[in-house]
């Protein structure tokens, strides 16, 4: 059931406090289940007026009460038939009322709304940098090809982050991501340069290996084996016979690659967020 708020709808909407006079006009409203976010459009093919991050959600209520609270009269949002939402930050909460045009539609917002908001109180950090990065990625891929220019890559993603590196820097970061020089790059491609080019550095991988008690084969990989061994050398972990097709299982989730793999191993990114996980908890 929760899958009926990825489906678009039209319906009345109406955000307080007030940035204009509201309108009784329709709107286009859509989950977009991969960013996990609530997406308001005047038409269907229309830029978004009003984006709502679900994790910004503190509450779904049945009805249109804050309507009349705020003294605001709007006739075509009927009480049995609408909900509202309170989202934004604790110091300046915003309300969303949505005007369905039949009660199922209403409840079936109001269930999805609550499964997702469960579910991403539950998302380990990894898979949130996923969603942070689908959303930089959407947002710069303006012509919806489902890729990004590189130029846009350095001009505006850079500057998102604040990687501040020479421009000799920037263009031999760009040139080994787009190794065939056709101008662009995917969103796989995307994903694993920031892991590996921003996140990690040889100076990281020194200190992490410093502090660990044994030696790794590949400062850049961890092996099932290594997984076990640092579970017990580490984590001290003695009550749980660690095995290697444990490890395997362990390791899968985290993988960056979608690509099946016989014998999977961490690469040290991959490490580094199944360690800052509530997955890691064995």
């Amino acid at each position: 059931m929760a899958d009926v708020i990825f489906q678009e709808m039209q319906a009345i909407f109406v955000k307080i406090p007030l940035t204009a006079r509201p309108s009784s006009r329709k709107k286009f409203i859509r989950c977009n289940k991969d960013t996990l976010e609530i997406l308001v459009k005047a038409s269907k093919g229309s830029k978004a007026e009003d984006v709502i991050e679900i994790r910004s959600i503190h509450e779904v209520r049945k009805g249109a009460d804050i309507l009349r609270e705020e003294k605001i009269v709007d006739p075509s949002i009927e009480p049995n038939t609408s909900f509202t939402i309170v989202y934004g930050s604790e110091f300046k909460l915003k309300f969303g009322v949505f005007g369905c045009s039949n009660w199922n539609i209403s409840e079936f917002w109001i269930e999805g709304l609550l499964h997702q908001m469960e579910t991403i109180a539950k998302l380990d950090s990894c898979i949130l940098t996923r969603i942070w990065l689908m959303k930089e990625f959407a947002e710069l891929d303006r012509n919806q090809t489902s890729t990004i220019g590189t130029n846009d890559l350095k001009k505006t993603f850079f500057g998102r982050i604040q990687l501040k590196i020479p421009r000799e820097k920037q263009q031999k970061l760009v040139t080994e991501l787009d190794t065939k020089n056709v101008g662009y790059i995917y969103f796989p491609q995307f994903r694993q340069f920031y892991h590996k080019k921003l996140l990690f550095n040889e100076e990281l991988i020194k200190l992490f290996q410093h502090c660990m008690s044994f030696q790794l084969k590949n400062p850049w990989f961890i092996s099932s084996q290594e997984l076990c061994d640092f579970f017990h050398a580490e984590q001290l972990i003695q009550h749980i016979p660690m095995t290697t097709l444990l490890a395997e299982k362990i390791i899968r989730p985290y993988l960056l690659s979608d690509k099946p793999l016989p014998t999977p191993n961490f690469s040290i990114e991959e490490f580094f967020d199944f360690l800052f996980s509530r997955g890691n908890s064995v």
